[in-house]
Order: C-alpha cells, then sequence, then structure tokens
C-alpha cells in the first residue's frame, strides 16, 4: 500500500512539474511576443524619416510639424 502511495504522489508530483512547466514557458513565450509588439510601433516611427520624402516620422506627420534646415 506504501508503495501504490509512493507512486501516486510521484505521479502528481510529475504531472504538477508538466504542467507548471508548460505554464510558465507559455507565458514567457506571451511576455515575449508582448514586448516585441510594443517595440515594433517604436522602431517603425524611429526609422520612417531614413525613406520619407519630408524626413518626417510618424509623429510628426500626425502633428502635422516639418523639418526646417539651419
Amino acid at each position: 500500500m506504501a508503495i501504490l502511495v509512493g507512486l501516486v504522489r510521484s505521479d502528481l508530483a510529475n504531472y504538477a512539474g508538466v504542467v507548471l512547466s508548460l505554464v510558465y514557458f507559455t507565458l514567457g513565450a506571451v511576455a515575449i511576443g508582448l514586448t516585441i509588439l510594443r517595440i515594433l510601433p517604436n522602431l517603425i516611427d524611429v526609422l520612417w524619416p531614413l525613406w520619407d520624402s519630408k524626413r518626417q516620422a510618424l509623429r510628426d506627420k500626425a502633428v502635422g510639424s516639418i523639418v526646417i534646415r539651419a
């Protein structure tokens, strides 16, 4: 009987470990995805003046500001 209880407890521990690992790594993948989604628009905004004819970033276009060379 003690061996059976020991096996059940070890199986539960193994299942709990697998479930916790899956949850941990899934949340980690979600966190990485959300971080990329937060960085990507800022990166596009910073790089936009490289190919814009007026050298305006998206934030400049949104408020209607222009670049004046001194």
